[in-house]
């Protein structure tokens, strides 16, 4: 159990500084950055450790989703 609370708390502070350092600003986006972390750490929205997360999903909990089909150049 502690072995997987520690994971836990680990991936919390692992996201939150990739987050924070690449998507976000991790002074004035900190809410922003909470909510995410606390969904994508809710067992209860993914069930199991390798669920796909559409890109819709994605983007309705806060994370900057660019679609590679609307960018030819990228595509």
């Amino acid at each position: 159990m502690k072995s997987a609370i520690d994971a836990i708390n680990l991936s919390s502070e692992l996201v939150s500084k990739w987050l924070g350092s690449c998507m976000f600003d991790s002074v004035k986006d900190e809410q922003v950055m909470y909510d995410i972390v606390n969904f994508l750490n809710e067992h209860d929205n993914s069930k199991v450790h390798n669920r796909h997360l559409s890109a819709e999903k994605s983007s309705s909990v806060g994370l900057k989703i660019s679609m590679m089909e609307d960018d030819d150049v990228l595509q």
